[in-house]
């Protein structure tokens, strides 16, 4: 139930973890913070997710990060607008910096006492640049997002959490990029849980300095939850 004081409108999460594996003597930090404000028509948040490898002995530093700041409109019929300002980098995708801006409109197709499943579709903009240098390219993307929960507020808590972007190029045809986030936590005291994050980028036609044309991580995480 949404709370009339502020403070009872605000929720957030912050998981970390460290990730050692000595057959490929990797090291794997991993922090996805994660803060929002919820009102009755309208939702406000603010994630920055980090991942960097390194491994034993080499000073260079694989990193994918992003930031992103989004809106969600809530209407009538349980459509929504959505709306995400952010950066991104990944160095695997050759990518050093990516600003954004998506906006599509949605419908949430199913929501109960333990699942939410929404759909959207859009347009999205960016300007982004390699790691190689250069200057900054311009892009224009249609846009599709599938997003799932499913959770149980009974103890222990319980949450997975699954979203998906794709983009198909309509500027550069034949591109298409594909994100996939995937968080799976469990309560283990009040308010602190452990978790497994994953994710997946694919970009068909990768930036300049690129090691791959896809990217992927998964780490175990100890988390803290607060205002849900």
């Amino acid at each position: 139930m949404t709370g009339t004081k502020f403070i009872q409108r605000v929720y957030g999460s912050w998981d970390l973890g460290l990730n050692y594996s000595n057959s490929s003597q990797n090291v794997q930090f991993n922090s996805n913070l994660s803060v929002g404000y919820r009102l009755p028509k309208l939702e406000f948040s603010i994630t920055n997710y980090l991942n960097a490898t390194n491994k034993y002995g080499d000073s260079t530093v694989s990193k994918k990060e992003d930031v992103d700041l989004t809106t969600l409109i809530f209407l009538k019929r349980s459509f929504f607008i959505l709306t995400e300002l952010g950066w991104q980098k990944n160095t695997e995708l050759g990518l050093a910096n990516r600003f954004l801006f998506n906006g599509a409109f949605g419908k949430t197709i199913l929501a109960d006492n333990h699942n939410r499943l929404r759909s959207a579709v859009g347009e999205s903009m960016n300007l982004e640049k390699s790691i190689d240098g250069g200057d900054y390219i311009g892009n224009l993307d249609g846009l599709g997002v599938i997003q799932y929960k499913r959770f149980y507020n009974s103890t222990p808590k319980l949450s997975i959490d699954a979203d998906y972007y794709i983009f198909p190029s309509l500027s550069d045809w034949g591109r298409v990029r594909m994100e996939f986030d995937l968080g799976i936590k469990v309560e283990i005291i009040k308010d602190f849980n452990v978790g497994l994050t994953g994710y997946y980028n694919y970009d068909s036609h990768p930036l300049e300095g690129a090691s791959s044309n896809h990217d992927y991580g998964l780490n175990f995480t100890l988390g803290y939850q607060f205002g849900k």
